[in-house]
């Protein structure tokens, strides 16, 4: 039962709904999370790297050598 005076009909506002859900809306929670998991990662790895070329030991140098402020290093005890 359609009201006279309604501003939208019954067939607008089933057309806004489908726009609002489209095909999309069901992979929005997922690509949200693999967004924010891919930017905690980068954020990370640049901290680190900003850390590894101030000199500060983190690991990284293992995976990017030449971050590796010693050249040579002495495994015998003098």
């Amino acid at each position: 039962m359609e009201q006279p005076n309604a501003l939208i009909t019954v067939a607008e506002a089933e057309e806004v709904i489908q726009v609002k859900t489209g095909p999309f809306s069901v992979l929005r929670t997922p690509m949200m999370i693999i967004l924010g998991l891919a930017i905690v990662a980068i954020v990370t790895l640049l901290i680190m790297l900003v850390l590894s070329l101030r000199g500060s030991r983190t690991g990284i140098e293992a995976a990017v050598p030449f971050l590796d402020k010693t050249t040579i290093e002495d495994l015998q005890v003098p």
